[in-house]
């Protein structure tokens, strides 16, 4: 066998066996727990409860359309801005994310998003700036969510004509017991980093294989 073939793919499982570990300390960091309040909610919403094995699809699905991730660090996505969208807002929520770092060791902590989910023509959430977590403090701003960022808040116990006065948000909440976060999202990593080197290990199978029928007929003298 081609020793060029051998260390190639030797070095696509190193790679392979590296992203399986790494997956679940890179994903050790993120939003833990979500609490909702405000018009017509009688109790606050627990966007999944304590002692949860996983985040949930509900809370996985309102990370993903509210903007929380870009609001927190990122300071040259265009899809978040400092000035305020124009049009009606409509009623506004208040989202509380758990900060958790359970692998690094590091204290959980609270930040605090303004969400209107019937914004019009789409949703629309807010980060302030300068709220801590994990040792640093949030990029801030505005950011246009996706319609389904209604329909995820309505499922979970928002009430869609939001009439009655707003809730106190209660400061003094204190920690929960949790399960890591990369339990939920650990797995996909692994298995992205499995599919990918997978598809580098047939690319270069393939490449091995065209070069060796290419390879002209031995002449006998």
């Amino acid at each position: 066998m081609n020793p060029g073939f051998v260390r190639t793919v030797t070095r696509v499982s190193l790679a392979s066996a590296l992203l399986l570990l790494i997956a679940p300390s890179a994903s050790a960091k993120g939003p833990s727990q979500a609490v909702v309040s405000g018009p017509g909610i009688e109790h606050h919403i627990v966007v999944r409860p304590p002692g949860a094995s996983t985040i949930g699809a509900d809370l996985a699905a309102l990370i993903d359309s509210s903007g929380i991730f870009p609001q927190l660090w990122c300071r040259a996505c265009q899809d978040v801005t400092a000035k305020r969208p124009a049009g009606p807002l409509g009623p506004m929520y208040v989202v509380r994310y758990r900060m958790s770092s359970e692998l690094t060791g590091g204290s959980a902590s609270w930040v605090e998003q303004h969400v209107y989910p019937f914004a019009a023509p789409t949703p629309v959430t807010f980060l302030a700036p300068g709220q801590m977590y994990w040792g640093r403090r949030t990029v801030g701003g505005w950011y246009k969510a996706a319609p389904r960022l209604e329909r995820i808040l309505v499922g979970i116990g928002v009430p869609k004509d939001g009439q009655s006065t707003p809730i106190p948000i209660d400061n003094g909440m204190g920690d929960v017991v949790t399960t890591p976060f990369w339990l939920s999202v650990g797995g996909i990593l692994a298995g992205v980093g499995i599919f990918v080197a997978g598809i580098v290990g047939l690319v270069v199978l393939g490449h091995s294989w065209r070069r060796r029928t290419r390879r002209p007929p031995e002449v006998n003298a």
